[in-house]
């Protein structure tokens, strides 16, 4: 049984029990049960799947963290003095542009001046590995709560003391939010596609657009185990009334569940064994039994 231009890795070694026929009668190798038999290519393609998962669990903090750009970011901002000017106030919703502007901003300079400096010294084509770039958009997230905890301290300050605070100062955990999402998701798009075999790239792709999902579900369920564990909606952290809240705390709750899959990404990472570029063959039941059958005429 030969694979041609083999490129996966030397792990999970004993899914491979699942392309062994242990019954090589001729007269039954085309009726094979495919639930019972696969090919080397499908077990080849699921290893591979299996290999990508804990990187994938392990930025799903970050699909956390963003979620709350929608939801408290906005709410954050609603109580801040969004006047420029006289005559103009910036609408609740577009304060969030402050994510998109980050974007563009960064993309442009990380790929005309960041990439060809980091080339130098890494040596890799694009700068920094997909694992890296990921990393990084992971770090950045940290600090984007560690900002917003800080600001909503002094915004909750500056309204006891009668003084509202000007939105603007909520752009560092914006601008912070946004480049990690430039880095992290750019990176991981990357890594599925370098890392997913033909067959299972799109599954890879809708692996990577599901944990914008589960990153907000997430969000709900630790919003309300918060509630209810500090003495819910009245005299808890979270209150209808956020002057009255300590969404700080929250903020720090979720930095620190940053910190700790931020860790567990680098441990992972630096174990992660990337697959070579090159091919599976797609080696049928019917090849698999012919190749079983050759070896038994030979003894």
């Amino acid at each position: 049984m030969v694979l041609k231009n083999l490129f996966i890795p030397a792990q999970y070694r004993f899914f491979d029990k699942a392309a062994v026929i242990t019954d090589p009668s001729p007269s039954d190798i085309n009726t094979r049960n495919r639930w019972k038999l696969c090919t080397v290519t499908q077990v080849e393609e699921f290893k591979s799947l299996l290999r990508v998962l804990p990187v994938c669990a392990t930025t799903i903090g970050l699909a956390l963290s963003y979620s709350q750009v929608s939801t408290f970011f906005l709410s954050q901002a609603g109580l801040t003095d969004r006047n420029l000017g006289p005559h103009f106030t910036i609408p609740i919703g577009s304060v969030a542009i402050f994510t998109a502007l980050d974007a563009l901003i960064i993309i442009p300079i990380y790929q005309k001046w960041m990439v060809p400096l980091l080339r130098k010294f890494t040596g890799h084509e694009r700068g920094l590995t997909s694992l890296q770039r990921i990393g990084v958009g992971l770090f950045l997230g940290i600090f984007s709560f560690v900002s917003a905890a800080l600001v909503e301290k002094k915004r909750v300050d500056s309204f006891e003391e009668q003084h509202k605070m000007s939105v603007f100062w909520l752009f560092p955990q914006f601008f912070l939010i946004g480049s990690a999402e430039v880095f992290a998701y750019v990176g991981q798009l990357e890594f599925f596609y370098d890392e997913a075999t033909d067959g299972t790239r799109s599954i890879s792709s809708a692996l990577f657009l599901s944990e914008f999902g589960i990153g907000s579900f997430l969000s709900t369920a630790l919003v309300k185990i918060i509630v209810r564990s500090t003495g819910g909606q009245e005299t808890g952290w979270l209150r209808n009334d956020l002057n009255k809240s300590r969404l700080d705390y929250f903020y720090w709750i979720v930095a620190g569940i940053d910190i700790v899959l931020f860790f567990m990404f680098l441990w992972i990472a630096t174990r992660y064994k990337r697959r070579q570029n090159g091919s599976v063959a797609d080696e049928s039941m019917l090849e698999l039994g012919g190749n079983i059958n050759a070896n038994e005429e030979r003894r």
